[in-house]
């Protein structure tokens, strides 16, 4: 990770979400990757499928980077786009571009495979939600995000609601 890019930036923060019309009173999970099968690409859209309602009041908005392609791809764009939730999706972006959006965000997600993303995410100074595999449970010891059962979308989206009615400190 190159943390001369990627680090907390409230400027950046406050400008990319003004630039996308996200509240400073929302809250933003990001997902940076390919959209496919491996990556667990349906488990991802249909997570925000439903509302993702918290007693913070706060709306969840999910910036997702990255392509889809075939089939499969489009199966997650349609379940995106039916969405109670705002999606609001970007194509994959070249490493230099990457750390203003998890600089405008609040948690990372990864629901499958956790690429070295993971280390751009933390380095930003974002909590981290991934599957419980030993490399996540190993990476998430310290306190520093949440490991949901591997492929069970009810515990995904508890530990995102987690992550929205934390306080912030």
């Amino acid at each position: 990770t190159d943390t001369d890019l990627f680090k907390p930036n409230k400027d950046v923060r406050y400008s990319v979400r003004q630039e996308h019309c996200i509240s400073g009173n929302d809250f933003v999970v990001i997902y940076t990757g390919k959209l496919i099968e491996s990556k667990g690409a349906k488990l991802l859209a249909n997570a925000f499928k439903n509302k993702l309602t918290n007693m913070r009041g706060k709306a969840v908005v999910l910036l997702c980077v990255g392509n889809t392609e075939g089939i499969y791809g489009n199966q997650v764009e349609e379940i995106f786009l039916g969405s109670e939730n705002r999606v609001i999706r970007f194509p994959t972006q070249n490493y230099r571009n990457l750390s203003k959006f998890y600089q405008a965000a609040d948690i990372s997600v990864f629901p499958k495979e956790c690429s070295l993303s993971f280390f751009d995410a933390q380095a930003c100074g974002l909590p981290v939600v991934s599957e419980d595999n030993s490399i996540n449970v190993d990476r998430l010891q310290n306190n520093n995000g949440f490991n949901f059962e591997s492929g069970n979308i009810e515990d995904f989206r508890n530990k995102i609601l987690r992550c929205v009615e934390t306080d912030e400190d």
